[in-house]
C-alpha cells in the first residue's frame, strides 16, 4: 500500500490530484469524469493544495457525500476503489487521508448537464462537440466505421470485392443482400441507400473520393535523420490508394523489395542469411495500422518510414479502449471491427491480438530490440531499430568476386553503427561496378534495372520487380528471358522459394 509521505510527495499531473477536505463533494465530478476518460487515476482527498494534512476524521458526513459523487452525478456510473491511508495531520494529531481510485473507462462519461471531461497532464479539460466525438470513437462508444457517408451511392461500389468477400465468408447471397443483411455496412433506404464508412473503405471503387487520406505513404530515407528543406533526404516517395485491400497488399509487395537481406559467417562456417527485419514483423507494424487506424482522422495518411537504422509506422490515432503500451501484448480492442474481421478473413491479420505478441518473440529471436511504440499528436508511432549485427554483409552484394569465406571471421561482437553504414555504402560503390560491366552487353535500360534489383535482391519475384520497376508483368517477363538467354541471370529454384543468381 502506498505511504502518506509518497502521496504528500506526489506532483499533481496526468494521475494524481489531490483535493482539500473543504471542498464541495459535488465538484469532485470533475476530475473523477477526466480520469475515468482518460486513463484511470487517484485522488487523495484530505490534503490541501499546498500539501499540508488536513486528514478526513469528523468530516463523516462530507466523506459520505463523496462517495456518492461516481453513482450521483457520474453518467453512466463510474468504478472508483476507496482506500484510507493511515496519516498524521498538520496538527500532530492521528488521521486518515481518503484515496479515490478512479479506474479507465471503456465508456464515455459525463456529468448532469451532459459536459464531458479528460484528463491531459494536471488540468481536467472540458471536452468540445469535436474532442468528445472523437473520444467516443476512441472508446467504442461509437464506432467510425458505422457511420454513413450522406453523398454516397451505391453505384459507387465495385461489386467485384464484394463478390470476392462473399465467397471467402461462403456466402450465396448476391452482392446488395451481403452488404445489406450480412455485413449491415449498406443500409436499405426508400429515396437511397445509405453507404458506411466501412462499405466504402473495403469496396469503394475510388474510396479517396470521400477519404483522401486512407491511404498508405512510403517514405524511404538517407541515413538516419528525417531532414527537410534543402537538406531533404528522401529517396523514395510511394502513394498507394484504392480499397483497403488493394492499398495493403500494393504496399506490402513494395516494401518486400525494400528490405534487405545479410549473410553473415556462423560458427559452423558456413555463411546464413537473415533479413534486416523479420518478414512477419514490418508486415504485421503495416497491417495493424490499417486496421485500427483512426479513419476519422482526416488529415493523416498512414506512414511507413525506412531509415538506415529503424523501421518506421505511424499510424493516425491514439492507441484504442483500453489498449495501452504496457498491456498491448495481452489486451486487444478494436477500433474498426468490421474492417479488422475483413482483414482476418483475408489472413492478413490474427486472432485476438496475437500478432503483437508474436512480433515481441520474433524480435527477441532474431537479437533485435522490442519494438517501441509512443503516442504523439494523436499519431502512434511504431519503432522497429536495427541492432549491429556479428559478420554482417549484405547477401544482395554476395556475388562480389572479393568476398573471401570468414573475410569478417574475426569480427566479434557487435559492429559499430558507424561501421555498418560505411560496408553499406561501400558495397554500394561496388554495385555500381558491378553494373558497369554490363555496359558492353546492348542491355536496354529495363534490362538494366531488372540486374540492378536483382543484385539488390536475390528473392525478388516478377510481380515485385513489375512495381518498382513500373512496368506490367508481361514486359518483366520478356525481359527476363532476353537476360536468361544471354547467359546472365539464372533463376534456381521454385517461383515461390527460389532465387536469382548473376552467372555473367
Amino acid at each position: 500500500m502506498i505511504s502518506i509521505n509518497e502521496i504528500k510527495n506526489m506532483r499533481e499531473g496526468q494521475l494524481f490530484d489531490r483535493k482539500s477536505i473543504k471542498i464541495e463533494a459535488k465538484t469532485l465530478e470533475i476530475p473523477i469524469l477526466a480520469f475515468a476518460n482518460a486513463e484511470g487515476g487517484t485522488i487523495a482527498i484530505g490534503i490541501s493544495d499546498d500539501g499540508k494534512i488536513e486528514g478526513i476524521i469528523g468530516h463523516e458526513n462530507k466523506i459520505n457525500e463523496i462517495l456518492r459523487v461516481p453513482s450521483d452525478f457520474c453518467f453512466p456510473r463510474v468504478k472508483v476503489d476507496f482506500e484510507y491511508i493511515d496519516c498524521i495531520d498538520d496538527q500532530g494529531a492521528v488521521n486518515k487521508v481518503l484515496l479515490l481510485i478512479v479506474q479507465q473507462s471503456t465508456t464515455v462519461h459525463v456529468n448532469q448537464v451532459d459536459e464531458a471531461y479528460y484528463r491531459i497532464g494536471n488540468e481536467s479539460k472540458k471536452l468540445n462537440f469535436d474532442e468528445r466525438m472523437q473520444l467516443m470513437y476512441d472508446k467504442g462508444d461509437m464506432l467510425y466505421e458505422n457511420a454513413f457517408v450522406r453523398e454516397a451511392t451505391f453505384d459507387e461500389i465495385d461489386l467485384e470485392l464484394v463478390d470476392q468477400y462473399s465467397k471467402v465468408l461462403g456466402s450465396l447471397k448476391m452482392p446488395y443482400e451481403f452488404l445489406c443483411n450480412s455485413l449491415r455496412i449498406v443500409r436499405q433506404d426508400k429515396s437511397n441507400d445509405k453507404l458506411s464508412v466501412a462499405a466504402l473503405l473495403l469496396f469503394g471503387k475510388n474510396p479517396q473520393a470521400y477519404f483522401p487520406w486512407a491511404r498508405i505513404r512510403f517514405l524511404k530515407y538517407e541515413g538516419i535523420e528525417e531532414k527537410t528543406g534543402t537538406e531533404i533526404n528522401i529517396i523514395k516517395d510511394i502513394m498507394f490508394e484504392g480499397a483497403i485491400i488493394s492499398v495493403l497488399q500494393k504496399s506490402l509487395d513494395f516494401v518486400q523489395t525494400q528490405i534487405k537481406e545479410y549473410k553473415y559467417l556462423h560458427k559452423d562456417d558456413i555463411f546464413h542469411t537473415t533479413p534486416e527485419y523479420p518478414e512477419f514483423v514490418w508486415k504485421e507494424a503495416i497491417v495493424n495500422a490499417v486496421a485500427h487506424r483512426d479513419y476519422h482522422i482526416l488529415d493523416r495518411d498512414i506512414q511507413v518510414k525506412m531509415f538506415d537504422d529503424r523501421f518506421v509506422v505511424e499510424s493516425p490515432g491514439t492507441l484504442p479502449g483500453l489498449v495501452l503500451v504496457d498491456n498491448m501484448r495481452t489486451v486487444y480492442f478494436s477500433r474498426n471491427p468490421v474492417i479488422a474481421r475483413y482483414l482476418r478473413e483475408y489472413k492478413f491479420m490474427r486472432e485476438l491480438g496475437e500478432g503483437v505478441d508474436r512480433m515481441y518473440q520474433e524480435l527477441f529471436q532474431a537479437g533485435l530490440p522490442a519494438p517501441e511504440y509512443k503516442v504523439k499528436d494523436f499519431i502512434t508511432v511504431l519503432t522497429i531499430r536495427k541492432v549491429n549485427r556479428k559478420s554482417v554483409v549484405d547477401i544482395t552484394k554476395s556475388s562480389h568476386k572479393d568476398l573471401k569465406k570468414g573475410a569478417n571471421k574475426d569480427l566479434e561482437g557487435d559492429l559499430q553503427k558507424d561501421l555498418q553504414i560505411d560496408l553499406d555504402k561501400g558495397l554500394e560503390k561496388d554495385l555500381k561496378k558491378d553494373l558497369e560491366k554490363y555496359n558492353d552487353l546492348g542491355l536496354n535500360n529495363t534490362q538494366r534495372k531488372i540486374v540492378a534489383e536483382i543484385l539488390e535482391n536475390s528473392k525478388i519475384t516478377q510481380k515485385q520487380l513489375a512495381i518498382v520497376i513500373g512496368i506490367n508483368e508481361r514486359n518483366i517477363r520478356n525481359n527476363i528471358e532476353i537476360l536468361k538467354n544471354k547467359g546472365i541471370i539464372l533463376r534456381v529454384g521454385s517461383d515461390k522459394g527460389g532465387h536469382w543468381n548473376i552467372i555473367k
